[in-house]
């Protein structure tokens, strides 16, 4: 089976020295066939969701250019914007709906799992459960949570029931909570600001806090549930655990050889780095259960065999370091339309 990956793209924190150049790298979200290298499809990133001066203010916004995290349950595509997310069909080939609540605010990766979709908020340190067409089932409130905030140190935020969140860029932030995934009946949650990877629900438990790990991203259990995936974006490095959090191989992509100059950056300070090696995005091949997709700025996926250790491929879209791939999400694993035809096999139901 080919593995058809979904690709969102982000413009990577336009300072506003060089704010123009948002006028000539417009992010795009790719349907990629990579087995045959092929692009099945590409449009550019949705934008301006808000009226016309909440969208300069945005654009004016170093948060705000190009698609976060994007995944699919077979009958929809989501894609993650900083305040919202765009519904497509599994084509690719219309936006048909949109969902948006007063809490998103520096969404970050989203996914699918059984019959929900789970929504991570970095500003309001959220994670949302919600239904396709947008209803909330549920809310995890990590910032007062007494369990993380003994375990990490912190002292709570309260969130004012009464304020739409989507536009106040500047309240304080506990964790930079950026990536949840749903494993049976657990919940689980990366931390970017503490390196930690933790169960929050049904009860708290942090299952990794590695001092090694920095501007942690894209936590996730490998298929097998036999080891928990991250990217140290800080080290240019994919990082393996076993399944009870210890360490067991740091696949530094510095080694490969891969056309990206990894001591090109602009550092602007606050964040606002621009580098090549920006790591971002994960995804599992159905065609071969040991090797991982990653992204990469310049715009580019890896394939990494994450038990050996072992470069197995790659695929550059883009050369210029402004531009990085964010989400990463393989269609494959989902019996869509867009995925049976491509990979002209048969699907159950």
């Amino acid at each position: 089976m080919d593995d058809l990956l979904l690709i969102s793209e982000v413009f990577r924190f336009p300072h506003k020295k060089y704010y123009w150049q948002m006028n000539f790298f417009k992010p795009q979200i790719y349907m990629f066939n990579w087995q045959k290298k092929k692009v099945i499809k590409k449009l550019a990133a949705p934008s301006g969701y808000f009226d016309e001066e909440e969208y300069q203010f945005l654009r004016l916004c170093y948060h705000y250019s190009g698609a976060r995290g994007i995944t699919s349950n077979g009958k929809y595509i989501f894609v993650a914007l900083q305040d919202a997310i765009a519904v497509y069909d599994t084509g690719l080939q219309k936006q048909v709906g949109r969902i948006d609540h007063r809490l998103f605010n520096g969404i970050h990766e989203i996914t699918w799992y059984k019959d929900r979709l789970y929504v991570t908020c970095a500003v309001t340190d959220s994670i949302l459960v919600m239904s396709e067409e947008g209803k909330e089932w549920g809310h995890f409130y990590l910032g007062n949570n007494p369990y993380f905030m003994e375990k990490l140190d912190l002292v709570p935020r309260e969130l004012d029931n009464r304020l739409d969140y989507r536009l106040m860029h500047r309240v304080k932030r506990l964790f930079h909570v950026n990536c949840v995934r749903a494993v049976g009946e657990n919940i689980y949650a990366n931390f970017n600001l503490q390196g930690c990877f933790a169960r929050i629900y049904p009860t708290e438990e942090i299952i990794i806090r590695d001092p090694d790990l920095r501007q942690s991203h894209n936590g996730q259990f490998s298929p097998d549930g036999r080891h928990i995936l991250i990217n140290d974006t800080a080290n240019y490095t994919l990082r393996v655990y076993d399944s009870l959090g210890k360490p067991v191989r740091a696949i530094d992509l510095r080694k490969f050889p891969l056309p990206v100059s990894f001591a090109q950056k602009k550092v602007f300070g606050a964040g606002h780095d621009i580098k090549a090696g920006w790591l971002r995005g994960m995804a599992f091949s159905c065609h071969n259960k040991e090797i991982v997709y990653v992204g990469l700025s310049p715009v580019m996926v890896v394939a990494l065999n994450y038990i050996t250790g072992e470069l197995v491929d790659y695929f550059q879209f883009r050369r210029n370091i402004w531009m990085s791939v964010h989400g990463l999400h393989n269609m494959s694993a989902l019996p869509t339309p867009a995925a049976r035809e491509e990979n002209n096999a048969e699907w159950p139901g």
